[in-house]
């Protein structure tokens, strides 16, 4: 292993934009330091979970080489790729192996079994959650089951992205999915949200967080704390106009602008795939219906989200007041607007922080 620390850059490739964000991390500071979004040219990157993503590693190695300050020795980085890049699991398993290669051995055997894919030509990675709830001592429960969340990245697809990386003079120390790394850097926004938040907790809180980027969306419903179900749908982006900020050491964040025409369509596409998976998911778990409080949905990420997500919230919370669908209530919460300047910050507004953006900063693991 090299001796590098913790990655001073984080890397977000979309299909249409990379972005990169320069960050600082110590014990009495934090900060962001620079951020730049960067349009790629047409037909680069195709995200899939199976095929290779990079039509040309050599252009995008160059890409990197002129998108990133110079340097003089190679520098450690943090990546953070499309949710359709790999394939997602949650489950409950009744015991979890103590060796780190049994447990290797059966997330790979549940990734063959469950989604087709060659045990040995993945690279597996996954986060273990703890129900809010524990059984009372009575129960007798020897073992609590074990609730995983797990991802895998082809070999196919990760090593083009990781080849330059290294082609550019980048050291990639972590490859990750974008909406599962925004949502671990965006928890303590939700948990201190969900601390204001009235919540019926006989029956366990639940929590929806919609994650959108340019290339699509991703719903993940947790129950006590628990990812209990995550969608990922693709969804054709609109046409945009992405600007790059330059400058240093404090340039304006970038920001992508809609096109006003195809602006609305897009956002009831958005809007009905959220409707529509949470009708899905409240058809299988109608108990949810007698929930006396509404339910917060958390959204992140969002092309523009100063004008996206209110459409959303204003769209979502009304199709749920509506009694016929024996669904519960629906609170949104735009989770940009509780994202807190960091110390050393570039002056930006969080508000107006892409989804690309926020992967790139939650790869770095920096600390809202």
């Amino acid at each position: 292993m090299l001796p590098f620390s913790r990655p001073r850059y984080g890397l977000s490739i979309t299909a249409n934009t990379l972005c990169w964000v320069e960050v600082s991390s110590g014990i009495r500071k934090s900060g962001i330091h620079r951020i730049e979004e960067h349009p790629l040219p047409s037909g680069l990157i195709h995200p899939s979970p199976l095929a290779p993503n990079v039509a040309k590693v050599d252009e995008l190695a160059k890409i990197f080489k002129t998108s990133l300050p110079q340097r003089k020795h190679p520098c450690s980085i943090a990546v953070s790729l499309p949710d359709l890049c790999a394939r997602t699991l949650v489950f409950e398993l009744a015991q979890l192996p103590a060796s780190s290669r049994e447990r290797d051995a059966l997330l790979r055997w549940k990734f063959k079994q469950d989604c087709h894919l060659h045990a040995d030509q993945i690279r597996v990675t996954s986060q273990r959650y703890t129900p809010s709830r524990v059984p009372a001592p009575h129960t007798h429960q020897a073992h609590q089951p074990v609730h995983l969340l797990a991802t895998a990245l082809s070999h196919a697809v990760v090593e083009p992205y990781e080849q330059a990386c290294l082609a550019a003079g980048l050291i990639p120390m972590t490859v990750g999915i974008a909406s599962f790394l925004v949502f671990d850097f965006c928890r303590p926004v939700m948990i201190q949200a969900m601390a204001t938040l009235k919540q019926d907790h006989t029956r366990g809180y639940h929590l929806v967080f919609f994650y959108v980027a340019d290339w699509g969306c991703t719903t993940v419903i947790i129950h006590d704390n628990v990812p209990v179900f995550v969608r990922i749908k693709p969804l054709r982006p609109v046409p945009l106009s992405c600007s790059s900020s330059t400058g240093s050491p404090s340039p304006a964040i970038s920001a992508n602008s809609l096109d006003p025409e195809e602006s609305n369509k897009y956002i009831a596409r958005l809007t009905n795939e959220l409707i529509a998976t949470l009708q899905y998911y409240f058809e299988l778990h109608q108990s949810l219906d007698q929930f006396i409080h509404p339910l917060p949905l958390f959204l992140a990420g969002s092309l523009d989200p100063a004008t996206i997500f209110p459409q959303v919230k204003q769209r979502v919370e009304t199709a749920f007041t509506d009694e016929s669908r024996n669904a519960p209530r629906i609170q949104a919460i735009p989770l940009q607007a509780g994202l807190p300047y960091l110390s050393g910050k570039i002056g930006a507004d969080p508000t107006c922080w892409t989804g690309t953006t926020l992967a790139a900063l939650a790869s770095t693991r920096i600390t809202p």
